[in-house]
């Protein structure tokens, strides 16, 4: 049996109201081990202490489109020319969850749309946990009828990958006892008479051939598209406590205008916000440079002109998510892949696009930080062009003499759908203000224009570092 296709999904979570999509947001969370709640009109998810983000209660707010607007919210391209309702949370929303696909008039939040959730429904539970959610929350099988024309081959270790294309807290691996495949069935042997597989430029079916190339095409298909670029990597004592976190979210548009919002947090994390924890919100269009800074209580808002290459969209989509060098993602990937033992996994969803899962359990201590690594594990999932939506990489090391557990994880979003506008806060930027962490104003006398953020130092992109000093100014 197939599993449930993306319109199909869609179909079924237009018929929900807001209520119900909170509940079955709710309901996926707790069958994947957490806690949630619904609350005035919100998903609240605590995240455990064992949680990757390090963080502990994030608010998701379920965005309602409208009558209209749900009743074809299968037709993504069909949600702006409807006026759909637009993705507008209230300030206190980590996130948004939408029953669209490809919400309308993104908000500045990360935003879940129906195949988000899709994914993390069909990858991301139990089977017994899902079947149970589908039915109970939707009304219908997470499986639909066979197509003679198409496969569905066991999806064994996608869910790791597919979940973690999912945002705000909603990213996370399959639990141990998660089944391979949505209906169970067996991978198809290599003597069905089936066409020759073409796998993405690197791959093959014993895994990533040419790291180099699938690095390149990576890049290559990104250069001209939109997207938003998710980053969190955090390390942790064998006590349980984090040591550095670095979280990033980026949006970028086709005219290189961008949105990132930094977070770090831990007593070795990086210092390019200020001493951690510490928050920054930078945006350009390309002509004005602006930003919003939290750290030690206070919040600054002021404007700066980009030196070199520090400050600009390739500094937060290619310098910061990837280790505070300027390897960039295809030198960082290619690194990765060749330290490690990788075999591949298709899959072929309804609509006949393949899926590539690389998964990797073997990793050279020279494409990371640290020494003695050990219980190492990889995965990512790649598009037949050669885009790595996502990847996420796990390991134990000794890191300045203290043993620690690594996670990274790194997701690309909303391709060629993603927009940037101007922040609410923009003409604060521009006056140079100053108020407190919790909302008092003090402006300032005169407009305060500060450098931009200090460049990380140029290293080699092998090995992959995230020490304090690899971030330092």
């Amino acid at each position: 049996m197939a599993p449930l296709s993306s319109a199909a999904f869609a179909a079924a979570l237009a018929r929900r109201s807001r209520d119900e999509l909170a509940a079955f947001v709710a309901a996926l969370e707790r069958a994947r081990g957490r806690s949630a709640r619904v609350e005035d009109g919100a998903v609240v998810v605590e995240d455990g202490d064992d949680g990757d983000d390090g963080v502990g209660e994030r608010r998701l707010w379920v965005h309602d489109p409208g009558r209209l607007c749900s009743r074809t919210a299968r037709f993504a391209r069909f949600a702006r020319a409807l006026r759909c309702r637009p993705v507008d949370p209230p300030p206190d929303a980590d996130g948004a969850v939408t029953p669209l696909r490809g919400p309308p008039a993104p908000s500045d939040v990360p935003v879940v749309d129906a195949d988000d959730l899709r994914d993390l429904a069909l990858y991301g539970v139990p089977a017994a946990a899902r079947d149970r959610l589908f039915r109970t929350h939707l009304g219908c099988s997470p499986t639909a009828a066979p197509d003679a024309t198409t496969r569905s081959p066991a999806l064994v270790a996608a869910g790791v990958v597919l979940a973690a294309l999912v945002v705000v807290g909603l990213a996370a691996g399959v639990p141990p006892d998660a089944p391979g495949g949505v209906a169970g069935q067996p991978t198809p042997s290599a003597t069905d008479d089936a066409p020759a597989e073409r796998y993405p430029p690197g791959l093959t079916e014993a895994g990533v051939a040419d790291p180099q190339a699938l690095g390149r095409a990576h890049e290559d298909t990104l250069s001209g598209e939109s997207y938003t670029l998710r980053s969190t990597r955090t390390v942790r004592t064998t006590d349980g406590d984090v040591r550095s976190r670095l979280s990033v979210t980026v949006r970028v548009d086709e005219r290189r205008a961008f949105l990132a919002r930094a977070e770090t947090a831990g007593p070795a994390a990086p210092v390019f916000l200020g001493d951690p924890p510490a928050r920054g919100v930078y945006w350009s269009n390309g002509t004005t440079y602006a930003r919003r800074l939290t750290s030690d209580g206070e919040r600054v808002y002021n404007t700066f002109d980009p030196v070199g290459r520090a400050g600009t969209w390739r500094y937060w989509t290619a310098t910061v998510p990837f280790g505070g060098d300027r390897a960039g993602p295809a030198a960082t990937y290619a690194n990765l892949f060749a330290a490690t033992e990788t075999r591949v996994l298709t899959t072929r969803e309804p609509d006949g696009v393949r899926r590539y899962f690389v998964v990797g359990e073997t990793l050279a201590p020279t494409g990371v930080e640290g020494s003695a690594v050990e219980n190492a594990a990889l995965e990512a999932a790649v598009t037949p062009s050669g885009v790595v939506r996502a990847f996420s990489l796990a390991y134990e090391a000794t890191v300045d003499g203290e043993r620690v557990t690594v996670r990274w994880r790194v997701g690309y979003e909303a391709v060629g759908r993603t927009s940037v506008r101007e922040p609410a806060w923009l003409d604060r930027a521009l006056r140079g203000e100053r108020t407190t962490a919790n909302g008092a104003t003090n402006e300032s006398d005169t407009v305060t224009t500060a450098a931009a953020p200090t460049s990380w130092h140029a290293a080699s992109p092998t090995p992959v570092t995230a020490s304090r000093a690899a971030y330092a100014p």
